[in-house]
């Protein structure tokens, strides 16, 4: 029989796709049923129903539900970290899944917090650099639905210099802050330089929103009608029910993808 750390690797190769999200759910309920005091098996759980819940996928949809459990699951992997008699005790990932959690349920503060714990929580040398730079790249994404692209941006590239392996998706958050600072031709860059392999549907309305603010209409409901031939539930609707900290903000984000022709429910 597989170990929890098997089942979690195996679970990591699945595709960001609903199909793969489905996948990965059993994976990482079997990793929990092989060792329930695995911590990586819960917080990486939580991330798949908090990916759920962020892109309307299985098994539970953008619902009360998915981020009930993706919570669930992240306190379940923060009570491990703080067990002195775990196996994990201090293991700084707990809370970094928990702060994705936070901001996704609007609690900023909370979700700021934890990334501050969790980061002073990283302390092996082997995995220091690389760990930080991708905790502060995730980081990012929080500030800017709080309302802070431009500090969003200054973490992404001081976490590209200090970590030169980055991985791919952190240039999809550039752009995706590029794109709320109003640099629209420096977000469509910063697409267009992730691997093709590597790109998931999503940034697709990145670049739309990007063109269609540079005033490339044709080009932009293009991209967007891709984006929905592979997305057809996704809607305006959907994307507005994010929470942000600043509506001007949020304003920006919907105009653009209205101005590319997303259908709006």
């Amino acid at each position: 029989m597989p170990t929890a750390k098997q089942y979690c690797h195996d679970a990591r190769q699945q595709e960001l796709t609903p199909a793969g999200n489905i996948e990965a759910a059993r994976l990482y309920g079997l990793a929990i049923k092989e060792d329930d005091g695995y911590l990586p098996a819960y917080a990486e759980c939580s991330y798949v129903h908090l990916r759920a819940y962020q892109n309307n996928w299985p098994p539970k949809l953008r619902t009360n539900d998915s981020i009930t459990e993706a919570a669930n699951l992240a306190d379940k992997a923060v009570a491990l970290s703080n067990d002195p008699d775990s196996d994990w005790h201090l293991d700084f990932r707990g809370l970094w899944y928990r702060a994705m959690v936070s901001w996704n349920e609007g609690d900023f503060k909370r979700s700021f917090d934890e990334y501050d714990a969790a980061r002073s929580r990283i302390t092996d040398p082997v995995w220091k650099i690389k760990n930080t730079a991708e905790l502060d790249a995730d980081k990012a994404e929080a500030l800017i639905y709080y309302g802070n692209p431009g500090a969003a941006l200054d973490l992404i590239l001081g976490a590209e210099a200090s970590y030169p392996e980055f991985p791919w998706w952190l240039k999809w958050l550039a752009a995706r802050a590029h794109y709320q600072l109003g640099n629209y031709t420096e977000a469509i860059n910063e697409i267009n330089s992730i691997d093709p392999a590597k790109k998931p549907n999503d940034v697709l309305l990145i670049l739309a929103a990007s063109e269609a603010r540079r005033g490339n209409i044709d080009d932009a409901k293009t991209i967007m009608a891709e984006f929905s031939k592979n997305d057809p539930d996704w809607t305006v609707e959907l994307s507005e029910s994010y929470i942000y900290g600043d509506p001007d903000q949020k304003t920006h984000w919907i105009d653009g993808l209205r101005l590319a022709e997303l259908r709006e429910s």
